[in-house]
């Protein structure tokens, strides 16, 4: 774990024999490393070395001193997010990782990193994989997941809202032409979610998309578009999308109509490297335009 000042300059740095997954940070500024702790087990029925995973959840404070190490020692789950939860608790959204399939779990930690309660949703015929979880309020949870359906061989995106006692309010799985393999999840200005991810064909990615959702869960708008690229995260690994609706943008355009009654307009401007330009109140035919730098 590395921690660097705005300059990247290293700052201090933490050796930790674990697989990290994602980082988050709680509302005391410390800094909460989820993933697994992998190690190496003997099965003597069979005479084998087998891999073992459990789920790990280190805390740190802004200094890099180490608060909590939570293991949680079920064979063989994976911790994939964890965020605050009320009480002084935390809450782990994770899966358990086994040659069947995998089912959603939820892992909920004192302060301390002991481990107070582990329930599992179990799915008999899709597997279920978080990929990232974000917090609603102070005590609610939208936890974005990867179904994949043994059957079909067919993977699609899935939501599931719950609270901090575990209980799932309500989940949409989304149905489109192509097949999602989501990635994350962050919160927009305006009250919805946007969700970036991979288009797959089989277990190959494809393209991109981007799904914009609102607080019901309902799809609001999506775009995606195929790679430029002989492959591009072939092995899934998680990319990140940011938010840029509080990013210090200075405005430099002059007011703009955004629907004219009639005539052109050029969307942004001033621009860069591209613009958009349209026209409305027109009759069918013709219509030649010049713009100049």
């Amino acid at each position: 774990v590395y921690r660097t000042d705005k300059s990247g300059n290293l700052v201090w740095l933490s050796h930790q024999r674990n697989l990290p997954l994602n980082l988050s940070v709680d509302d005391s500024d410390n800094i909460l490393v989820t993933g697994s702790f992998y190690s190496q087990q003997v099965d003597y029925d069979f005479g084998i070395t087998i891999p073992y995973n459990s789920v790990k959840v280190l805390k740190f404070d802004s200094s890099g001193k180490p608060l909590m190490n939570g293991n949680n020692t079920d064979f063989d789950n994976i911790g994939r997010q964890t965020l605050p939860a009320p009480g002084g608790n935390y809450i782990t959204c994770g899966s358990d990782y086994f040659d069947y399939g995998y089912d959603l779990h939820l892992f909920i930690w004192n302060y301390k990193g002991l481990l107070v309660h582990n329930v599992a949703f179990p799915d008999s015929i899709n597997t279920t994989s978080p990929m990232d979880m974000i917090r609603i309020g102070d005590s609610d949870y939208m936890v974005l997941a990867v179904q994949l359906n043994q059957n079909s061989i067919s993977y699609r995106m899935k939501t599931i809202k719950i609270g901090h006692d575990t209980i799932i309010q309500k989940d949409t799985v989304y149905n489109y032409s192509f097949m999602m393999y989501p990635s994350t999840m962050r919160p927009t200005s305006d009250g919805k979610y946007i969700i970036a991810g991979s288009v797959m064909n089989n277990n190959d990615p494809i393209g991109i998309y981007m799904l914009k959702i609102n607080s019901q869960l309902e799809p609001d708008s999506i775009y995606n578009a195929k790679y430029n690229y002989d492959y591009l995260c072939s092995n899934m690994q998680d990319t990140g999308t940011v938010s840029l609706d509080n990013a210090p943008v200075k405005y430099l355009g002059i007011e703009e109509n955004a629907e004219p009654s009639e005539g052109f307009f050029i969307y942004p401007n001033p621009a860069k490297d591209f613009v958009d330009i349209g026209c409305s109140g027109f009759s069918r035919g013709l219509v030649q335009f010049s713009f100049f730098n």
